[in-house]
């Protein structure tokens, strides 16, 4: 894994853990959705996309997981 994917997985875990979620998964993976829509740049969520697609996501929370396939 590159630098700068290591550096976005670490992004995307933070938002998600940071983000409240009140038992709903579904509504936490939205508002992580709705941050990266916000403030990352399509090559960022370009990569984010395709580490998840060319590995098995291990190093990523749950909820950034549902959020990245959902971009």
């Amino acid at each position: 894994m590159s630098n700068q994917t290591e550096t976005l997985v670490k992004m995307i875990n933070q938002i998600a853990e940071n983000t409240p979620s009140n038992g709903d998964s579904d509504a936490a993976a939205d508002a992580v959705v709705a941050h990266v829509k916000k403030f990352w740049a399509r090559p960022m969520k370009i990569i984010i996309k395709e580490y998840l697609s060319s590995s098995n996501g291990n190093e990523l929370v749950k909820i950034a997981e549902k959020a990245i396939l959902r971009l």
